[in-house]
């Protein structure tokens, strides 16, 4: 029973975690930005994915497990990610922020507008996963692919390689 409960995420992160990595290394993200950022950057595409799942699917109880479980290291990626905007943004960094969260909020909607289902089932799965398993590496590898399976998109370290690849023409 317990395989069969977190096949679909299994599968995914078994098969598709190594595409969505060549997706992602492949993209203009790569090479701009460190691994912990993108990291950063991952991890809150997930809990947004899931706070999107937890108004939309009903389980609010077990985004509020997730955060209270993974609060630490929820607040230490988000310091990550708010020395990101800053540095490449500069003094509107946390507006730039805020917006780049609300855009994935958005994008999780449509993920759930699309496929209510299958997104209710793949966000149950990982809340099961991450309540047996509280590890940081664990949170890593989900939020590497998501519940969407998105790339990392449009953002700070896309505007990081712009810039740098201006300054050096």
């Amino acid at each position: 029973m317990r395989d069969g409960r977190f096949s679909i995420l299994r599968k995914m992160l078994g098969t598709s975690l190594g595409a969505a990595l060549m997706m992602t290394s492949a993209n203009a993200w790569a090479g701009s930005c460190t691994s912990g950022q993108e990291t950063a950057l991952n991890v809150k595409r997930l809990q947004t994915e899931l706070m999107v799942a937890a108004l939309s699917c009903g389980v609010r109880a077990d985004y509020n497990s997730f955060v209270r479980k993974f609060q630490p290291e929820l607040a230490a990626q988000g310091k990550v990610l708010q020395s990101l905007f800053s540095e490449t943004y500069g003094g509107r960094g946390r507006q730039v922020l805020d917006t780049h969260v609300t855009s994935l909020a958005n994008q999780a909607s449509r993920g759930h507008m699309e496929d209510g289902r299958g997104y209710c089932a793949r966000a149950a799965e990982a809340f099961a996963i991450l309540s047996q398993d509280s590890g940081r590496a664990t949170l890593v590898r989900l939020s590497s692919y998501g519940l969407t399976g998105g790339g990392l998109g449009e953002g700070p370290c896309r505007a990081r390689s712009d810039l740098q690849q201006a300054n050096n023409p």
